[in-house]
């Protein structure tokens, strides 16, 4: 949202929470996600909406590549939307 928070689905629970800069324009840079109120939901055996929000927690940049949002971890691992 341009008001500097998101919303995300992990897996059968949904998390709020807040990003900077609060402007993050361009193609790529700097992105910092800070996960904050989430339901409660008992998701089924195997699920990884857990370790989903440990991962946006992780973020530490962003790029736009092509129509694909991809958020770099510090690990070299990355989310990637489309």
């Amino acid at each position: 949202q341009p008001d500097g928070t998101f919303t995300a689905r992990a897996d059968c629970n949904t998390v709020t929470g807040s990003y900077s800069p609060p402007d993050p324009s361009g193609d790529s840079g700097d992105l910092t996600l800070v996960p904050g109120p989430a339901t409660i939901v008992a998701c089924g055996e195997g699920s990884y909406g857990d370790l989903y929000v440990t991962g946006l927690a992780s973020v530490t940049g962003f790029t736009v590549d092509g129509e694909a949002l991809v958020l770099s971890l510090p690990d070299s691992g990355r989310l990637q939307y489309r």
